[in-house]
């Protein structure tokens, strides 16, 4: 007789069964993950590694439903710089400006009309359903909608969105629970820092979204 430990967390969509045949089959969000003779089997134990156990995490808690956004923020940096220190720096060098100038000037584009404060949502919701798609709305006239998963430690979120522009997004789920649902993504780009009409500045964007239900 074997004994198998089977690195898996048996959540809501996880499932196992026994055919006539004797043989026990694992499943997870629908997809057979494991087939085995029931004679071959002694034990069976579920567990979660303890490295992919997120604190602020009930894997318990349902992921289900309509979350109404409380509050969005997000944060830019050029390599290990923030991103308000480094255009300050490019405005004290072409423009003479202090620094304290220069961080001023910086931090009002950034809450100004097109800035990135502008561009994050104050209003929205997200709906996940039980047939894996979702619906988006921000700010009551930008909506997208597709497919969403998530992985069996409820720590990685995927929203896959019906718009061909838009990239598949992975966000890491930072709190879920009855009642909150936090996720950050991290996005990398290449933007034309100088205006010569090259793309060489690495930007690190950082997206974080707190929902409640």
């Amino acid at each position: 007789m074997k004994l198998i430990n089977i690195l898996f967390v048996f959540f809501a969509c996880s499932m196992m069964a026994i055919n006539a045949q004797e043989k026990m089959y694992i499943y997870n969000n629908g997809v057979k993950i494991g087939e085995y003779l029931v004679e071959d089997v002694d034990s069976i134990t579920f567990e979660i590694p303890e490295d992919n156990i997120q604190p602020g995490v009930d894997i318990n808690a349902p992921i289900i439903g309509t979350w109404t956004l409380t509050g969005a923020d997000m944060s830019v940096k050029v390599g290990d710089q923030d991103f308000v220190d480094y255009m300050a720096e490019v405005f004290m060098q072409q423009m003479g400006m202090t620094k304290e100038a220069a961080k001023a000037l910086v931090e009002e584009m950034m809450q100004g009309d097109n800035g990135f404060a502008d561009s994050m949502p104050k209003t929205g919701t997200l709906e996940l359903k039980e047939d894996g798609t979702y619906a988006a709305l921000f700010d009551t006239r930008d909506t997208d909608s597709g497919t969403w998963s998530i992985n069996s430690t409820k720590t990685k979120l995927t929203l896959n969105s019906t718009d061909e522009e838009q990239e598949t997004m992975v966000f890491d789920v930072r709190t879920l629970n009855d009642s909150q649902l936090s996720i950050k993504l991290d996005q990398t780009q290449k933007a034309d820092m100088d205006d010569d009409g090259v793309e060489e500045t690495t930007l690190d964007l950082t997206m974080l979204m707190n929902y409640t239900k």
